[in-house]
């Protein structure tokens, strides 16, 4: 399933996407030529594309583990809590750390408290974190944290890989497994969170929201928008998949 995101990666992850949060993209590290060789000395060339990503966590077997599901499509270094605070500095200067995958599943173990300090310590590194749905304190604080994704624990591999290319591109990422939580937590606080929420849809979803929220009807949006009251349906799952059912009565997302 994995080497099916590699072309979606491609285009989302590797593309001109980066620049928004200083990543450099093919162009800028030197587009590989007509393929030529070996396949494995082209698949080295293609690799001087790919993203530097540090993937982060507790336990060292269970941190490989997730490396290895991103490592087809970009290029890995992995870590533990707290020694990740000392090696990251060097990874941004010599390698352009694009983002950091942080996984606190296991909030006994430490993680939360040293994901915070690096959020604070180097803000301009975008942070995919993996909780757990039952961690609700942990989320709380991750949501109040300027973190880019949000990834359930028991997702997919594929999934972690979506979210990474998807923070790559400039994009902000919420696990739908996390989505009901996150509303629950965001409803009735200030602003910046609400706001970060508000990332998480694209700018068609954001004006499918105000729409029905202002009591458009489908048949209108689809008329307004120039497309197929089936079209709407879809947005509107996505939607739902994002925020959850009461996504019509959830101011500012």
């Amino acid at each position: 399933m994995l080497t099916n995101i590699e072309s979606f990666w491609s285009s989302a992850a590797c593309g001109e996407g980066n620049s928004q949060i200083g990543c450099p993209g093919p162009l800028e590290r030197g587009q590989p030529g007509p393929a030529s060789g070996s396949g494995d000395e082209q698949r080295q060339a293609d690799e001087r594309c790919w993203p530097s990503v540090l993937v982060v966590g507790t336990r060292k077997l269970h941190t490989e583990l997730l490396a290895e599901s991103v490592r087809k499509v970009c290029r890995v270094s992995t870590g533990t809590w707290p020694a990740a605070l000392v090696t990251c500095g060097p990874l941004l200067r010599e390698q352009g750390l694009c983002a950091v995958v942080a996984d606190v599943t296991n909030v006994a173990s430490g993680g939360a408290g040293e994901l915070r300090m690096f959020v604070a310590t180097f803000p301009s590194c975008p942070v995919i974190a993996i909780v757990s749905r039952e961690e609700t304190l942990a989320v709380r604080s991750l949501v109040e944290l300027p973190v880019a994704g949000l990834v359930a624990g028991d997702d997919q591999p594929a999934d972690l890989v979506r979210a990474v290319a998807a923070v790559l591109a400039g994009r902000a990422w919420l696990s739908p497994e996390l989505s009901a939580m996150v509303v629950a937590l965001t409803n009735g606080r200030g602003g910046s969170s609400r706001e970060r929420l508000r990332v998480s849809l694209s700018p068609r979803q954001r004006e499918i929201v105000e729409l029905f929220r202002s009591g458009v009807s489908r048949g209108d949006i689809a008329r307004k928008l120039n497309v197929s009251p089936f079209t709407v349906d879809f947005h509107r799952r996505q939607i739902e998949r994002k925020l959850g059912r009461g996504w019509r009565g959830t101011r500012g997302a």
